[in-house]
C-alpha cells in the first residue's frame, strides 16, 4: 500500500488528524473504518495518504490477516500541534512529509500573487522534472490545506493566491497603504473619487501587498487610525455591499469527535469589517494626502 504515488489523495485535514489519533495505538484499516464511520475503501485511502506523508507507519503483518498501522513520531508531533492550534507547525509537518504540498508552497512563494491557472501550469511544468503529477483535484486539496493552515491566503476579490510571511513594518507599511488606497480610490468622474473604501476590500489588498495575515492587516488599520486624525473609520448598514466578495475565506479550529482529535472547517462568503471598541466599521477614508500618514514604529 505504500509504494510511491505520483498524485496526492483528496484527503481533508480533519481526516488526517483523526486517522493519526486513531492509530496512536496500533489499528488496522478495518478498525479505522469502524472508528471513523467510513467505508473500507475510504479508510484504505486515508491510511495510504497518511502513511505516504509520514504520519503512520506500517507494522510487520507477515503473520496477520490484516496489516496494522501506528502513528509515527511526526504524526504525534502533528497531533500536539493540532491540540495547541499551532497551525503553522501543522503546515510545517505536512510540508516536510508531503512532496506535493512542499512543491505547492514553493510555487506560491515564487509566483504569488498568482491565479489558480498560473499555479497549476507551473506545478505541471515543474513536475516534468520528477515523478510528481498535479491536476485540478490535487490543486483543490493543496489550496485548501494552505489556506486553512494560514501558510497561503487567497485574495477574496481577485482570487489570486500568495504566501503569508512576517508583516513588514514602519515606512514600508505606509508605502503599501498609500499604494492600495490610491489604487482603490478609483476615479468615478471629473475631479471625483471614491474617498470611502470598503474595509474588507482594503484589507484584502493590503494583505496581498504585505504578504501578511488578515489579523495582522487589521492591526495595521487600527494603528493607522489611532496615529492619524485624517484616517476615518465609518460604519454601514447590516446589508451593506461592502461585505460581499466573489471568493470567501477559509479557517480551521480544534474540535473533538467521539474522543478523537479532529477540526472544524469553515468557509465564509461574507467578509467582516473592522471591530474596534465594541463597534464594527466597514469603510475607511483618508482625508488629505496619504503621504503625510504616520505609523507607530516598533521599539528595537
Amino acid at each position: 500500500m505504500t509504494e510511491q504515488r505520483s498524485s496526492i489523495r483528496p484527503v481533508t485535514l480533519p481526516r488526517l488528524f483523526e486517522v493519526a489519533d486513531t492509530a496512536v495505538e496500533s489499528s488496522t484499516p478495518s478498525d479505522i473504518a469502524s472508528r471513523l464511520d467510513v467505508s473500507q475503501r475510504r479508510a484504505n485511502e486515508v491510511v495510504e495518504a497518511a502513511t505516504r506523508i509520514g504520519l503512520l507507519t506500517e507494522q510487520d503483518c507477515s503473520q496477520l490477516d490484516e496489516c496494522g498501522y501506528c502513528t509515527t513520531t511526526d504524526g504525534q508531533g502533528l497531533l500536539r500541534a493540532v491540540r495547541q492550534e499551532d497551525w503553522e507547525e501543522v503546515s510545517r509537518v505536512l510540508q516536510e512529509g508531503s512532496p506535493h504540498y512542499h512543491r505547492f508552497l514553493n510555487v506560491v512563494h515564487d509566483l504569488g500573487p498568482a491565479s489558480r491557472e498560473t499555479l497549476l501550469t507551473a506545478l505541471q511544468t515543474r513536475s516534468e522534472e520528477n515523478w510528481l503529477t498535479f491536476n485540478e483535484t490535487s490543486l483543490d486539496v493543496l489550496c485548501d490545506w494552505g489556506e486553512r493552515l494560514g501558510s497561503v491566503q487567497r485574495n477574496s476579490y481577485s482570487g489570486d493566491y500568495y504566501p503569508v510571511s512576517d508583516p513588514i513594518r514602519g515606512s514600508e507599511i505606509i508605502v503599501a497603504v498609500e499604494g492600495v488606497y490610491e489604487e482603490l480610490n478609483e476615479t468615478v468622474g471629473v475631479a471625483m473619487s471614491r474617498r470611502s473604501i470598503p474595509i474588507p476590500e482594503f484589507r484584502e489588498q493590503l494583505c496581498e501587498e504585505l504578504r501578511c495575515s488578515r489579523a495582522e492587516a487589521e492591526e495595521v488599520l487600527v494603528d493607522l487610525n489611532r496615529a492619524n486624525a485624517t484616517v476615518e473609520l465609518q460604519g454601514a448598514p447590516m446589508d451593506t455591499v461592502a461585505k460581499e466578495a466573489p471568493y470567501g475565506t477559509k479557517s480551521i479550529e480544534l474540535d473533538e469527535k467521539d474522543g478523537l482529535i479532529t477540526a472544524n472547517q469553515t468557509s465564509e462568503q461574507i467578509l467582516t469589517g473592522l471591530r474596534l471598541a465594541g463597534r464594527e466599521y466597514y469603510y475607511i477614508a483618508i482625508h488629505g494626502s496619504t503621504s503625510n500618514l504616520d505609523f507607530p514604529q516598533d521599539d528595537d
